[in-house]
């Protein structure tokens, strides 16, 4: 197989660049020789459109932090930090006064309310500027620090807002103080819209899409950067800056595994890349690339990172079956604003990064729709495993025994557990007179075994609902109400062990049938072919 990367990049003794695995201080990174994914391209291209407010969504742990920090050093004119990067010589450099807030460092409970610790905040800054501090509360605070520091330096300022959204996200499952949160940073940001002569640029970012109405109805001119083609890859890593900024990191991976460099490739892709903002542009979470590459191991790094437990529960009291949570046609309008007052779950799910865009379907000229799902493999395993773990109860390794079950042909073994998990499954999550209820659940549980399975399988003679292939094995699933007889026969009848005997590996079939009454698996009968 031919590498993608020259083979002169092979050598051992390469000197890899340090990785800046908590660093989100551009400077740092610079001044400290980290390795630094080029995204000012992006800002040029926002700085000289010469418009003043953007706003980007993105999921948490994907750059946004280090994207803000990039474009305060630019804003303050540190043109020497960005030698040999896009931006260097590609905008007019000029010193602004710039306002940077980030949101997650400030302190906001039921006892600091987001007014008091805003304006606390303010008038920070306003002294870091040597300026007097003004009388009044948040708002009028958050003004008259914009009009009097760019009458001082007599230049327009800057103003970068990172993880607007934190005082919603933190308080999510607290209706009334989610409402009064949202209703004091709504006054806040329609300061911004009133001080446009004196602003040269606004950059506003979180994890969630709010609507207008909720939080921005009087910053009305926000460009919403979040699903623009053009900035799809604004943050995060696209497969080219894979290659071409951690290829000496996948090498030394291959080399040290004895694994080919292309096949490490693609099995990065299917763990890390996926997410999408545009159905097109393919992206990797930055986190996970980095802690992959510290490690040389795959792990589940962003989702354990910080799942928060609301979500489950969010699931358990929205009635949702889990397999609902994948394949989801919708558009922009439902999945691209969430009202603060009534939090749905799909919306939030795909702001949150547990859904991406798989792919754009154009239905006309005027109207198109998405295809959302689970982004990769460290989303979608963790995600549904932790889902069915926690509807299996005291047996967390639950999963894994079925995983193994499945690799050493111990059939009843599995079954038994997959019992276990379908005695756990909530009532108003399940529907016991459908049998596509029960396809859909174990399909589920399939998906968390291995890579390697089809659902509803197209043959030349029918349609078989299940097949797991292993290295050894091929199992071929029939499901039935009631009987497991019955779906053993339909195997038969429609040879659907045929077009898998080429594979030279053993096959099993497998009839299982369903019980209404018990809402699981009634009894199974297992076939060597």
């Amino acid at each position: 197989m031919v590498n993608t990367i020259d083979s002169a990049k092979m050598e051992t003794d390469r000197k890899l660049q340090r990785l800046p695995l908590d660093v989100q201080s551009f400077r740092k990174i610079v001044n400290d020789d980290f390795l630094y994914v080029d995204k000012t391209g992006f800002i040029t291209k926002l700085i000289n459109s010469k418009l003043t407010y953007f706003f980007l969504s993105r999921p948490r742990r994907f750059g946004k932090s280090l994207l803000v920090s990039t474009m305060k050093e630019v804003f303050s004119g540190k043109k020497e930090l960005f030698k040999n990067l896009e931006i260097s010589h590609k905008i007019d450099w000029q010193t602004y006064p710039v306002i940077h807030f980030d949101f997650s460092l400030i302190a906001v409970d039921e006892s600091i309310p987001v007014k008091k610790a805003l304006a606390d905040e303010v008038d920070k800054i306003s002294r870091d500027y040597n300026l007097p501090t003004a009388e009044g509360n948040h708002k009028s605070k958050f003004r008259f620090l914009i009009e009097n520091l760019s009458k001082k330096e007599n230049k327009p300022v800057v103003i970068l807002i990172d993880e607007y959204d934190q005082f919603i996200i933190r308080f999510i499952t607290d209706d009334e103080l989610r409402e009064t949160n949202r209703s004091e940073l709504k006054d806040f940001f329609s300061v911004l819209k009133g001080s446009q002569d004196f602003l040269r640029f606004v950059f506003i970012t979180g994890v969630s899409k709010f609507t207008r109405v909720s939080i921005f109805s009087d910053l009305n001119n926000l460009i919403d950067l979040t699903f623009d083609p053009d900035y799809s890859a604004i943050a995060g890593y696209t497969r080219e800056e894979l290659l071409k900024y951690f290829s000496d990191y996948i090498h030394e991976f291959a080399e040290k595994e004895n694994y080919p460099f292309d096949d490490l490739v693609e099995l990065i892709r299917k763990w890390y890349n996926g997410y999408s903002w545009d159905g097109i542009t393919k992206i990797y979470n930055p986190f996970s690339i980095l802690k992959f590459f510290s490690s040389y191991r795959f792990d589940d790094y962003w989702y354990c990172s910080g799942t928060p437990t609301f979500l489950i529960d969010m699931i358990r009291e929205r009635k949702t079956k889990i397999h609902e949570l994948d394949n989801i046609e919708t558009t922009i309008s439902r999945i691209g604003n969430m009202d603060v007052g009534r939090i749905t779950l799909t919306p939030l799910l795909f702001q949150t990064g547990y859904l991406t865009i798989i792919k754009k379907i154009k239905k006309s000229i005027d109207k198109e729709e998405f295809i959302i799902g689970s982004p990769n493999k460290d989303v979608r395993i963790s995600f549904l495993t932790h889902l069915l773990e926690d509807f299996s109860g005291d047996n967390p390794r639950l999963i894994d025994n079925i995983t193994n079950a499945v690799k050493e042909n111990r059939l009843d073994d599995m079954l038994a557990d997959i019992k276990t998990i379908f005695a756990g499954v909530p009532y108003n999550n399940f529907d016991p007179g459908k049998e596509a209820s029960y396809h859909a659940l174990i399909h589920v549980i399939f998906t968390l075994l291995l890579d390697n399975i089809g659902a509803e399988i197209q043959t030349i003679r029918g349609r078989l609902d299940q097949v797991i292939e292993t290295d050894k094995y091929v199992y071929i699933f029939e499901f039935k109400m009631e009987d497991a007889q019955k779906a053993l026969a339909q195997i038969h009848e429609k040879k659907y062990y045929e077009r898998y005997k080429i594979k030279g590996k053993d096959i099993v079939l497998v009839g299982v049938s369903f019980s209404k009454e018990e809402r699981n698996i009634k009894e199974w009968i297992i076939e060597n072919l």
